[in-house]
């Protein structure tokens, strides 16, 4: 008799310590109150069928508004735009010479200095659209 009240309880401690470990995994806002919705999302998700891979999770919103600012470094130009300005470039016949950040990055930490790989990531990223945009000689 007692064997059904251990399984009960031990499945209450399960659903316990998976519902602190996304609460400390993800560190949201307000989790006094958000604290039941995270128990039904997580009974849920264990109920889910295993062909369902998509999951809702929770994003910070100084991240959503991060990711909502670079987003514009991350669209490609469509060739109609890149054939203008192939010939834009060609009539004012100046050559744009740009770096190889991701080459100096890795020189740089070899050397043991230098910035976060996703900063300088971020940086190529800029200094390409800049010289997409603008005719000049040299980006540095």
């Amino acid at each position: 008799m007692q064997l059904p009240f251990l399984k009960l309880l031990l499945h209450r401690y399960d659903h316990l310590t998976d519902l602190l470990n996304k609460i400390i995994s993800e560190k949201p806002e307000n989790v006094v109150e958000y604290f039941e919705e995270y128990s039904r999302k997580l009974k849920e998700a264990r109920f889910r069928p295993e062909t369902d891979h998509l999951q809702d999770f929770y994003v910070p919103p100084e991240d959503f508004e991060l990711a909502n600012k670079l987003m514009p470094m991350f669209e490609v130009i469509s060739l109609k735009e890149e054939a203008e300005a192939e010939e834009e470039a060609a009539d004012l016949s100046v050559e744009t010479t740009r770096p190889d950040l991701m080459e100096l990055m890795f020189f740089f930490e070899q050397a043991g200095v230098g910035l976060p790989r996703h900063e300088m990531f971020l940086i190529a990223l800029a200094i390409s659209k800049l010289s997409q945009s603008q005719p000049v000689e040299k980006v540095r």
